[in-house]
């Protein structure tokens, strides 16, 4: 009997402790995936700040179209005072040229600038689509939690209940013993 009792208190020992371990893992590895989960919200937020907020005229791309601008009014420029200095035309048409070449200018700034629109648009799209993925990531992750306190839980219970049936075994039906007719079992179900 002492023996049914010391298996019993073993059984009971282990289901909790094997509960206690699995929430243990499974607190550590949730752990660790929020931390990438806020790891990856960060970056995302930063390149969001970086890309939102950026001049649209200090881009790489942009800088190099309006250089090359400037340098194509300067030569169209030099080439009018050229020809004008050989025709003999008036300065009213130089300036109309040079008028002309501002206007170009002008229009290339208004058009990376309606392409800045268009890029913050697509940078706060991309920005909210990410923020979804991870909003539906931590979802999944509180779910997972959840799933693992559970089955940690059913894990330690489960030791217990094993436990109560190897104490009933030992226990009912013995003769002397007050526990003749009782169901252990069912008293965790």
């Amino acid at each position: 009997m002492w023996g049914m009792i010391a298996a019993a208190a073993v059984s009971a020992a282990a289901g909790i402790a094997g509960g206690i371990k699995k929430t243990a893992n499974a607190r550590k590895l949730a752990k660790e995936q929020q931390h990438m989960l806020d790891k990856e919200r960060g970056e995302n937020a930063a390149w969001y700040q970086r890309r939102y907020y950026e001049d649209p005229l200090e881009r790489v791309e942009n800088r190099s179209a309006l250089e090359q601008a400037r340098k194509n009014l300067i030569q169209s420029s030099k080439a009018a005072a050229g020809v004008a200095s050989v025709t003999g035309a008036s300065n009213a048409a130089q300036a109309a040229q040079k008028e002309a070449n501002n206007e170009a200018y002008t229009g290339l700034v208004q058009g990376i600038a309606a392409n800045a629109g268009k890029s913050r648009d697509a940078v706060e799209s991309s920005y909210r689509k990410a923020n979804n993925e991870f909003d539906k990531g931590q979802i999944q992750l509180n779910a997972s939690r959840a799933e693992a306190q559970n089955q940690a839980v059913d894990t330690a219970v489960e030791g217990v209940q094993n436990a109560a049936s190897i104490a009933a075994k030992a226990s009912v039906n013995k003769p002397g013993s007050s526990n003749q007719g009782i169901d252990w079992s069912k008293l965790f179900n």
